[in-house]
């Protein structure tokens, strides 16, 4: 073959190889890969919102009906590891429920008939004796815990890490039988007790072992709410605050839900928590959970299932009552501020476990002591490390050796170390924007906590050569004046969410509430934190509701609100951690008083279409029209619900009244029997040159559960842009009072 023949055929074999695979095929290669086959990474829980179907059946399904409903909307039974889809199926509070789904998923679900939102997983987290007395519920000119038979048959959900159920607080003397509405179960493990005392208890975290406690922050806050008496309790290291402890209503009962494990709470098994309190009939929730880290924001509600699960139980008629946080004193740090959580924040009670320093000079300077020492007449060496070493890591044999030494805050260890070298004493200082509040902690040994000003005090008088001082030791001190303060952790608002709502509502204990420990050797321990006054005010709910059945969770939340004290136990204002004056946004309608809250008079009534007018226009600002999966069940529909409805036009028991603006609010008389005639005249005590003006300023109020409205305006030409007093309603009997702020 001649060569350029041979060169044309290996050119046309080399075309024919290379254009084998007609060139559409080849696009279309292109055009669509290889299948991606999902990695565990992929898959997340999502909470899926249904809405409620057109033919009513999800009224009348039972549990397996519903899972198989569910099951529908969902691609497989398992994911590729193995796992079910379906985590959790709900029909009590709405309907819905959650799985494991991948984006892609998800994005193909909620294109399914009946999808009404998706809301992501996350985390929420925790936020971490004598109060009784301080409450005032066990003197003799108190009949709250007599005449409410100290809770009986009522039913306290606690959303938690679970409960050491074999502490003493827990047993069920004088507890009677749980009522008959109570669905619940004690799906309990071994060593595990459920009683009357104790009638449910279930875990929802994964992988736990029961509805145990591992933390003791539940255990703490369910003795706090409704544990039993308990003679000669005091803290387990030296027995200061002895007593007999006991919770807020003590005969209640305790429905316990496991929804943390060890400060990690996922919103899905707090939904699940909330599911099943509604489900098995409980009276109040309460929940010391808050829903972000310190340095994230709150997420909206319309992404946030815990505030929707938990508008769904106050439409339901259960009370949540919920922490306001821990991110005191920062402005706008509250959280749980949405108008039908009960919000509350934490302050101090009247008592000091005192530890303080005389100096040489004769002053008595204040403090603390968890541990206390021995007293002794001998005056020690004063040692204050520079700017460079205040917390004192750098302290040597010799500086520390018989002398005060004195610290800014420090871990445990370092403490031990300066005992080690020989101090005879260490004093530890509170950071400043603790203010006058501190925090019990125990360093193993005796040392002295004091505040950020007083600590200063004692640097100054350092710089003498020979300054000296000794410690005085005094044990528990009680009825100590100037309680309540606002604990400088305690959230402040106002709310980010709802500027013209007063968030927190409430100020109740929350700064070293001995309750219920953990271990046989440790029961009873300190805490503090709004997740100590939440469950204060879960027990005065539960006393409320078993005087006033009939009452809604917005009318105990009034009657609790309208009766707080703005004054300390002295008589003066109530002030914030660095001694000033208690603003609104600090302490909400003021500190609580369960006694006065028996007989408010009047209160401020709401219930969930009033919550759902205020969901409606809510949601539909952010693009979130069709809201049949949040509202739906509950007979009510946004086309038939006043719009445009905001936070300034909800009933609420406190004020916010721009200038140029009405705002207007109904009361509804409560009282029954000879008190039930009265006619209430309203005034105003404001702080600033502000006219507020009330219309009508009359009230007569004849037969029980009559409503009558009224409108406040405001003129103010100072210069301050907020300025805030009180709105009195005052009849012979009664004086309904209600936090009112100006806006300019």
């Amino acid at each position: 073959m001649a060569p350029a023949n041979a060169l044309s055929l290996l050119t046309t074999i080399l075309l024919l190889l290379f254009t084998s695979t007609p060139p559409s095929a080849a696009a279309a290669a292109l055009q669509h890969p290889p299948p991606h086959y999902p990695s565990p990474a992929d898959y997340k829980i999502y909470i899926v919102l249904l809405k409620p179907r057109a033919d009513g059946a999800h009224l009348t399904m039972d549990d397996d009906a519903r899972r198989d409903w569910h099951m529908s909307f969902l691609p497989s039974a398992v994911i590729d590891n193995g796992k079910p889809r379906l985590v959790s199926s709900y029909g009590t509070l709405f309907q819905g429920f959650a799985a494991w789904l991948t984006e892609e998923e998800l994005e193909a679900l909620s294109r399914n008939p009946g999808f009404g939102r998706w809301l992501p997983d996350g985390d929420m987290y925790l936020d971490t004796t004598h109060t009784p007395d301080f409450l005032d519920l066990n003197t003799v000119s108190s009949y709250i815990w007599d005449s409410s038979g100290y809770g009986k048959g009522i039913i306290v959900g606690v959303m938690d890490t679970g409960v050491n159920s074999g502490h003493p607080s827990f047993d069920d003397t004088g507890v009677p039988s749980p009522p008959a509405r109570w669905k619940g179960t004690c799906a309990a493990t071994s060593g595990f007790r459920c009683n009357n005392k104790i009638i449910g208890a279930r875990s929802f975290i994964d992988g736990s072992s029961g509805p145990g406690d591992e933390s003791g922050h539940g255990t703490h806050v369910a003795s706090t709410a409704a544990g039993n008496f308990v003679a000669n309790a005091s803290y387990f290291h030296g027995g200061q605050a002895a007593g007999k402890a006991a919770g807020t209503a003590p005969l209640a009962h305790l429905a316990i839900y496991k929804v943390c494990d060890l400060g990690r709470c996922p919103y899905r098994a707090v939904v699940d928590g909330f599911e099943a309190a509604a489900r098995d009939g409980v009276d109040v929730i309460s929940a010391s959970l808050i829903s972000s880290r310190k340095d994230l924001p709150a997420p909206p509600y319309y992404e946030d299932a815990v505030t929707i699960a938990a508008f769904r139980a106050v439409a339901k008629g259960i009370i949540v009552v919920s922490a306001a946080g821990n991110r005191g004193p920062d402005r706008s740090s509250v959280r749980n501020d949405a108008p039908w959580h009960f919000t509350v924040g934490a302050g101090t009670v009247d008592r000091r476990i005192s530890g303080d320093l005389v100096l040489e000079d004769g002053d008595l300077v204040e403090g603390e002591a968890l541990v206390q020492g021995v007293n002794v007449n001998n005056y020690f060496p004063l040692h204050c490390p520079g700017e460079g070493d205040r917390k004192c890591l750098g302290v040597s044999a010799d500086s520390a050796s018989s002398h005060i030494v004195i610290c800014d805050l420090v871990a445990p260890s370092v403490v031990k170390n300066l005992y080690d070298r020989g101090a005879a004493q260490v004093v530890i200082v509170i950071p400043e924007k603790k203010g006058h509040t501190s925090s019990l902690l125990d360093y193993g040994a005796s040392t002295v906590q004091v505040p950020a000003a007083t600590g200063q005090k004692i640097r100054e008088y350092c710089q003498y050569p020979d300054a000296a001082a000794q410690v005085s030791f005094r044990g528990t001190l009680v009825n100590v004046g100037g309680a309540p303060m606002v604990a400088a952790f305690s959230s402040r608002g106002p709310s980010p969410n709802n500027p013209f709502i007063i968030k927190p509502d409430i100020l109740a204990p929350g700064l070293n509430i001995l309750a219920a420990g953990m271990e046989q050797d440790m029961p009873f321990v300190f805490k503090s934190g709004t997740s100590m006054a939440t469950p204060h005010v879960s027990g005065v709910a539960a006393l409320l509701k078993n005087l006033h059945p009939e009452w809604s969770p917005a009318a105990i939340r009034s009657a609790i609100m309208t009766t707080a004290s703005i004054y300390d136990n002295v008589g003066d204002i109530i002030l914030d951690e660095q001694r000033q004056r208690a603003s609104v946004f600090d302490l909400g309608a003021g500190h609580i008083t369960p006694q006065a809250a028996v007989s408010p008079g009047l209160v401020y009534d709401m219930d969930a279409s009033d919550y759902a007018a205020f969901i409606c226009n809510a949601f539909a600002r952010h693009g979130h029209d069709d809201i049949q999966d949040i509202i739906g069940g509950l007979g009510l529909n946004c086309s038939t619900l006043p719009a445009g409805v905001r936070d300034i036009d909800l009933n609420y028991p406190s004020l916010v009244v721009p200038t140029n603006t009405t705002v207007q609010r109904t009361l509804t008389n409560v009282m029954t029997g000879s008190a039930v005639g009265e006619i209430y005249h309203a005034y105003v005590d404001m702080r600033d040159s502000v006219q507020v003006n009330v219309s009508p300023n009359n009230l007569s109020f004849v037969i029980p559960g009559e409503k009558h409205s009224f409108q406040v305006s405001a003129d103010y030409k100072g210069k301050n842009t907020q300025v805030e007093g009180v709105l009195y309603w005052q009849s012979p009997y009664h004086r309904v009072s209600s936090r009112i702020v100006v806006n300019i």
